[in-house]
């Protein structure tokens, strides 16, 4: 018995190894044995830290089925966040489109966030768009904007400038707008500026143009300190004006 055990601590270990010493796995799945092996090891083991470990080095050796079917029994939210990241990191269809099923449609709004990152590191903004599109959470739809601005294409600027004017949930427009300033998209955030109605998203959009710190940015921000007919926002204005001059010293 206990020669056994020990084999069969060595297979897993011989995994992890490939790992951890960055060797690139087979692409192939794991010959039946082992993948059983391994899961056979990650329902009896305790330790959270290996489970994850044995998680991954099903991902290399190419179990998605196998990962899939865990994601689906496993109750603990962190081991299924590790699932999610291992699916990931599997570079086939099946995996993807597990991946895009728990983004659209899983109860569980972290696990939502999760699938939509390796997602996101995947470089698909239109399908991002789209669960932008369907997502109904606040705090998962301002992570998706997150991922589509980090893709800086031409799509992805139009979506998060669309959101930034006339996105209905203004927690997610004030995201929006910062993304547009972090940017440095300077000419889009005075037309937003000019445009909008709402006062507080006017301030969101003048401490945006103040942080960025250009000419032109500055230029608007002065301006408005000095002439808009609001006051509330004059004063928005000229405080944004010190917070940059303290900054900049």
């Amino acid at each position: 018995m206990i020669k056994m055990t020990c084999a069969l601590t060595g297979v897993w270990m011989a995994g992890v190894l490939v790992v951890a010493q960055g060797q690139q796995p087979a692409p192939a799945a794991p010959a039946p044995a082992t993948r059983e092996t391994l899961l056979s090891l990650y329902q009896s083991e305790r330790s959270p830290e290996v489970k994850e470990a044995i998680l991954h080095t099903l991902g290399d050796r190419g179990a998605t089925a196998t990962l899939i079917s865990l994601y689906d029994s496993e109750k603990d939210q962190d081991l299924r966040e590790a699932i999610l990241r291992a699916l990931g990191d599997r570079d086939d269809q099946t995996a993807r489109a597990k991946l895009a099923a728990v983004a659209k449609s899983d109860p569980d709004a972290e696990m939502r966030e999760t699938a939509i990152r390796q997602i996101a590191d995947d470089g698909h903004t239109t399908v991002l768009a789209a669960l932008y599109d369907a997502e109904k959470d606040s705090d998962v739809r301002e992570t998706i904007l997150r991922c589509i601005a980090d893709r800086d294409d031409e799509a992805g600027r139009a979506k998060v400038l669309a959101v930034a004017k006339g996105d209905g949930d203004e927690e997610v427009r004030e995201t929006a707008i910062r993304l547009v300033g972090d940017r440095g998209r300077i000419p889009e955030l005075i037309a937003l500026y000019d445009a909008e109605k709402n006062a507080e998203l006017k301030e969101v959009i003048l401490r945006s143009l103040a942080d960025s710190g250009t000419d032109a940015a500055l230029k608007k921000v002065l301006d408005v300190a000095r002439n808009d007919p609001n006051e509330d926002l004059r004063e928005v204005a000229i405080r944004s004006l010190a917070d940059h001059m303290v900054r900049d010293k």
